[in-house]
């Protein structure tokens, strides 16, 4: 090792090196386990080992000696910065379900094999319905009130604004014409009985010229045989008393020009036949399903029927299309719907139905279009986005304003098929557990 002679001067020890520091000559700083000193003022950054200009070696770091007996534990010193992220680490020997081919709530364990076993839903079936808890408080109401055609909305403090009718008001009336001076009493008598009566007076037995006696009274037993103008009318007839089961009886039609005005009723063009009629039950266009009772018919198709006695239950009631109302239905029997296999095709199961009754939402709710009491169902706009074959779409002015209606019988097809899903998931769950009968 090289020595430096600097005669008597001793040098000044300055600890570890600092490179935003400067030093005066002689200096001594320790730099990566080495001694260094300064042979002249050294400016800032001018590390030790990299500018022998400045400095020269003064001590080289010696070899390490033996580890000395382990110390007492210092203080904890601060934490330092994270450190770079580590290499990913093993698979987890689990997995849980992706919520769409198996549920969110399924695990499986990875087999020593490293096969994985089967799935597993660890959520445990649903538990008996609790006791109905109390009625929340009532909702706010409509913040707009109706009167007729005018309208008023409620203020930010919960007063009522004034009503504003949004009918435009009446247009001013026209002024009236002059009154026109009477016609004399004795033109005014003249006039009267050139129109009806004769004499000095008005026969009261005479109507447009005809008798009394030609019209039909309610005291008696009256007919008449004319022709109904061009066949559009009102007619009557039960030909045969107590009935042959031919006969229609109590009619009231507006017929096409075909229908040949038979008095039995039997002899008629069907696909030319209008209107409304009490039908027989014994007569071949009377429904199995109606029975003897009021039809109603459009170019010869039986679009409606109420029956009251005959074939079917007393009260039947059938339309062949959609029956739209505004208020509600009530009835003594039972409502159905046709739901026989035989007029079914294209059957397909519901497929995730539980995934999708989950989506559904109970509510209880006002209704701002008519007045009722506070109901409880489903919203149809939320149905329709899982199962759209129970929404349709209606008008319900003539304006063209629409509204959509929701079938309960699809939703409790959606219910029944959750159910089995459900069930399925808990008897894999018992095999899991080895509780399975």
């Amino acid at each position: 090792m090289a020595t430096l002679r600097i005669g008597k001067v001793r040098p000044s020890p300055k600890g570890a090196y600092d490179v935003n520091l400067t030093y005066s000559a002689f200096d001594l700083v320790n730099w990566k386990g080495n001694s260094y000193l300064a042979l002249k003022d050294v400016p800032i950054g001018q590390e030790p080992d990299l500018a022998p200009t400045y400095w020269q070696l003064y001590a080289e770091r010696g070899t390490d000696g033996q580890d000395g007996a382990t110390g007492p534990q210092g203080p904890e010193g601060p934490q330092g910065p994270q450190g770079a992220k580590g290499d990913t680490g093993p698979r987890p020997s689990h997995e849980w379900g992706d919520g769409s081919t198996n549920p969110s709530t399924s695990i499986r364990f990875q087999n020593a094999d490293g096969s994985w076993g089967t799935y597993v839903d660890i959520l445990g079936p649903v538990g008996p319905t609790g006791p109905q808890g109390p009625e929340g408080p009532r909702g706010p109401r409509p913040g707009h009130e109706w009167s007729g055609t005018s309208l008023r909305f409620e203020q930010s403090d919960g007063t009522w604004g004034a009503y504003v009718d949004l009918q435009g008001p009446q247009g001013p009336e026209g002024p009236q014409g002059p009154q026109g001076d009477p016609p004399p009493a004795s033109e005014l008598l003249s006039t009267l009985k050139s129109v009806d009566g004769s004499g000095s007076g008005l026969d009261a037995d005479l109507l447009d010229g005809l008798q009394a006696s030609a019209f039909l009274r309610s005291n008696a037993a009256s007919v008449t045989s004319n022709t109904l103008g061009a066949r559009f009318g009102v007619h009557g007839d039960y030909a045969g008393g107590a009935g042959t089961g031919t006969n229609w009886g109590a009619n009231i039609w507006a017929m096409g020009p075909a229908y040949d005005g038979s008095s039995s009723g039997t002899a008629y063009t069907l696909g030319n036949y209008y209107g409304i009629n009490w039908l027989r039950a014994g007569h071949g266009n009377a429904d199995a399903e109606v029975g003897e009772g009021l039809y109603i018919w459009q170019a010869g198709v039986r679009q409606a029927g109420i029956g009251t006695a005959g074939i079917a239950t007393i009260g039947a009631v059938r339309a062949e299309g959609d029956v739209v109302t505004q208020g509600s239905v009530t009835a003594a029997g039972d409502v159905t719907a046709f739901s026989d296999q035989r007029v079914k095709v294209n059957v397909k199961p519901m497929q995730k139905a539980l995934t999708k009754l989950q989506k559904l939402t109970g509510v209880t709710y006002d209704r701002t279009d008519i007045k009722t009491d506070r109901q409880a169902g489903l919203i149809a706009q939320d149905v329709q986005k899982v199962l759209p074959e129970a929404v349709r779409e209606v008008v319900v002015d003539g304006h063209g304003e629409t509204r959509l209606t929701l079938n309960y019988n699809a939703v409790v097809g959606l219910l029944v098929q959750s159910v089995k899903e459900l069930t399925n998931r808990v008897i894999e769950l018992e095999k899991a557990n080895g509780s399975a009968e």
